[in-house]
């Protein structure tokens, strides 16, 4: 194609190439993102040392304690086999021996780590040392009840972690459509928790939603109910000590933080927003995006609700969304396929998902995406690059198919016209658009 620019866009571990006319194209949001740490050992070793020796553990370990540590899954890019050996030696030093030591992988409502994926995730030497297990957040005999939250959730955790003594979680933090930042106490909830606790939680966001006029909360802290009650939760629960890590593309370290729960999140959040933060001029008629980390192309549920997220706000109202992702587990990759596909297939008004999951009628961990979903599709044209689902699979949930993206592009220039204007967006998971 003669004047035009060539883009590259992140697809399932490799990057895809096309070429937007240069005429049409309004920009390239990316993020600064800014200069990896030189050692990513001696930057989390440092981080802990600080956070384990110099606070308030330091006085009140006992060599007795047991101390049960909950790490992000195998769906996150949290660097989890790096930190845990280093976070084992210097709890060591304060007299934990590993038999005391338990690993929880915080599932969430996800599918529980496999073998494989554990591996990958906690590390070789992890394993090897400390107890290892998969959440189940419907394993009522290893769920305990630890009271409330301001906000009436029902705090119910996995009992190996309520039971420690000492309780450190493990996250990485970007821009989330949900909670506004992930990270933090998320962990916690809906991480170790229960199906009930996490339908709770989740039922907030109708109040976000319905107060910001929105398809998500993207990037939002202030006035986010969701992120209040986590973070109130996560309290509650008595979580002792985050580490936290800003990544970028290509999951590389930019910080470590750890410590106190809050105060530590706050940190990590104010590095994350300066890396992630692409100031974009104004709206276009097509948005190309993909999710730019290739953990969250696992399915259509994670890459589509964080990618159309990220780009709601920066596209106009009956324009058309680019999404490029390879779904690599298809539709949804967690224990509720079945009911998110039939709630796409069944709702096409979004405030109809709001009434029944303000009634009870769906539970809020599938209706928070669905209601996404189906408003992202009420207001824009969906088009979907990937190799994981079929045409007719989401032409059944009310998508397109596009074999590349060189078609999806010029189907999208031929219906909106000579004048289209486009915005390509290539890491939309880590990238917080602001108009």
């Amino acid at each position: 194609m003669t004047d035009a620019v060539k883009v590259f866009l992140p697809y399932g571990g490799r990057l895809l190439e096309c070429e937007v006319p240069k005429r049409n194209l309004l920009t390239i949001a990316k993020p600064p993102f800014g200069v990896p740490v030189e050692d990513d050992q001696r930057s989390i070793r440092g981080a802990i040392i600080k956070a384990v020796h110099e606070g308030e553990l330091s006085t009140t370990l006992k060599p007795t304690d047991k101390v049960t540590i909950a790490v992000s899954d195998s769906t996150r890019p949290t660097p989890n086999s790096k930190i845990l050996p280093i976070l084992l030696d210097e709890l060591g030093k304060l007299g934990i021996r590993d038999k005391n030591v338990s690993v929880i992988i915080a599932t969430g409502m996800h599918n529980p780590d496999s073998p494989e994926e554990m591996k990958r995730n906690v590390g070789e030497e992890a394993l090897r040392r400390v107890k290892v297990v998969n959440h189940n957040p419907d394993d009522r005999e290893h769920l305990v009840g630890v009271g409330r939250t301001e906000l009436g959730t029902e705090i119910e955790v996995n009992k190996l972690f309520a039971d420690a003594n000492v309780r450190v979680t493990t996250g990485t933090i970007g821009p989330c459509m949900l909670v506004g930042w992930s990270g933090g106490g998320k962990t916690v909830i809906p991480g170790v928790s229960s199906r009930r606790s996490i339908d709770q939680n989740h039922r907030l966001f109708v109040r976000n939603v319905r107060k910001a006029k929105r398809g998500a909360m993207f990037g939002l802290i202030e006035g986010n109910w969701v992120r209040r009650d986590i973070d109130d939760y996560a309290q509650r629960a008595g979580v002792n000590l985050i580490v936290n890590t800003v990544q970028n593309a290509k999951e590389e370290i930019l910080g470590v933080y750890a410590g106190d729960l809050l105060e530590a999140y706050g940190r990590t959040l104010a590095h994350a927003k300066k890396a992630m933060t692409a100031p974009v001029s104004e709206k276009a008629d097509v948005v190309v995006v993909s999710p730019g980390v290739y953990s969250h192309e696992v399915s259509l549920y994670q890459s589509g609700s964080r990618m159309f997220a990220s780009v709601e706000g920066i596209v106009e109202r009956g324009g058309t969304i680019i999404l490029v992702s390879s779904c690599y587990k298809g539709i949804y990759e967690g224990i509720e396929k079945e009911e998110f596909k039939r709630a796409l297939l069944q709702y096409r008004d979004p405030e109809e998902v709001l009434e029944l999951t303000e009634k009870g009628k769906i539970l809020s961990f599938e209706s928070c995406i669905s209601y996404q979903f189906v408003w992202m599709m009420k207001n824009f044209t969906t088009i979907v690059v990937t190799d994981g689902m079929s045409k007719k699979e989401l032409e059944e949930i009310g998508m397109e198919h596009a074999p590349t993206i060189s078609k999806a592009l010029e189907t999208s220039l031929s219906r909106h016209g000579r004048d289209t204007t486009v915005t390509v967006v290539p890491y939309a998971d880590i990238t917080y658009t602001v108009l």
